[in-house]
């Protein structure tokens, strides 16, 4: 499955869960269909308000060596889905490596780094609530 491809089920089967809370129904599953959940963060409380926030999803690629620093989620609630590669979350003064497949969920409550330890680019896609910028 290509990661154009990829991003667009992820867009329709995970992000209206996202939005809502809750699941996603459809009047009728369309035949070659299959949803997985594979998160959800309950909006009431991680922001806010809506007013002043968007909805936003990226494709990140980050380079071997490259380090996000320690940073805070809070008011800005967001998924990871990793396409490719290994990257390293360093949360709550433990370390776990995220690879192709995973789904990493940051609520208002999570303060964590990243980076890519290994020799090749991690690809992810990343779905936010957020002020825009």
């Amino acid at each position: 499955m290509t990661m154009h491809r990829l991003a667009l089920v992820y867009a329709c089967t995970v992000l209206p869960a996202l939005v809502t809370g809750g699941p996603v129904h459809a009047q009728s599953p369309a035949p070659g269909f299959d949803s997985q959940r594979l998160g959800v963060i309950e909006l009431r409380g991680e922001i806010d308000r809506v007013d002043g926030h968007v909805f936003r999803m990226t494709r990140t690629t980050v380079k071997p060596g490259a380090v996000l620093a320690t940073h805070s989620h809070k008011g800005r609630p967001e998924f990871i889905y990793v396409l490719q590669g290994v990257f390293t979350e360093t949360r709550d003064g433990r370390t776990v490596e995220h690879k192709a497949g995973e789904v990493v969920k940051m609520t208002s409550a999570t303060t964590h780094a990243l980076e890519n330890r290994g020799s090749t680019d991690v690809v992810y896609l990343s779905v936010t609530v957020r002020e825009p910028r």
